[in-house]
């Protein structure tokens, strides 16, 4: 079985757009703010509580891969949804901090603080 983190535990749910409270409903005995502060590390769960959470986002199409990548296929969804989603995934480094979130629209301050550091045309 696979043990997450919280940094993932939070990962999967943005890629499935759930609250706390939404994945707390998904569990037996397991409370929003348990969660919360497993995700902020503050503590661990028990092995019965990370089964739980594992089979809940798994049934949901979230996979939780070694190298730290959470990663929502789409294809059951697309059967229960009836439209075409492409996949979405959020990558981790080792320290658990978010590289990337397909999730996310990028940040348009970050592309024009690139731009300022373009030297002006010359003409």
């Amino acid at each position: 079985m696979h043990k997450i983190t919280g940094k993932q535990c939070k990962a999967a749910r943005a890629l499935l757009k759930w609250n706390l409270s939404d994945l707390a409903n998904t569990l037996s005995g397991i409370v929003p703010r348990r969660i919360e502060s497993f995700e902020r590390g503050m503590v661990h769960l028990a092995e019965w509580e990370n089964k739980d959470m594992v089979a809940s986002f798994k049934k949901e199409g979230i996979a939780f891969r070694a190298d730290m990548e959470v990663v929502l296929h789409t294809d059951r969804k697309e059967e229960r949804l009836g439209v075409q989603v492409n996949g979405a995934h959020v990558v981790l480094d080792v320290d658990q901090t978010v590289l990337a979130d397909s999730t996310v629209e990028p940040d348009a301050s970050a592309a024009s603080l690139l731009q300022d550091d373009v030297p002006p045309e010359a003409g």
